[in-house]
């Protein structure tokens, strides 16, 4: 298993708090050559998929799909998927 990193969210939030959202999200895609980011395709997601995007288009999109979304949820990821064109990754139970 990889090694654990400790991070101080207050000194982070403190040094980032007046970066830009493209300055935040360079910081945080330097972090590691193993990026992803996770989604619900909640009502911020295309905020959050549209900026990271911008800087890497094909960053790993992890939904976890509990089938219990409405069908305008998912109307809207198909939408956002085929926008920014995602590199999705969908896992969902194979029970309902």
């Amino acid at each position: 298993m990889g090694k654990m990193i400790q991070i101080d969210i207050d000194f982070w939030n403190k040094k980032l708090r007046d970066k830009t959202p493209d300055e935040i999200v360079e910081w945080a895609l330097a972090l590691s050559d193993n990026r992803i980011v996770t989604t619900s395709f909640g009502i911020y997601s295309a905020v959050l998929l549209s900026k990271i995007t911008q800087h890497d288009n094909a960053i790993r999109v992890v939904w976890c799909d509990t089938l219990y979304n409405q069908p305008s949820t998912y109307e809207h990821a198909s939408r956002l998927i085929n926008k920014y064109k995602l590199n999705i990754l969908k896992y969902q139970s194979l029970y309902t």
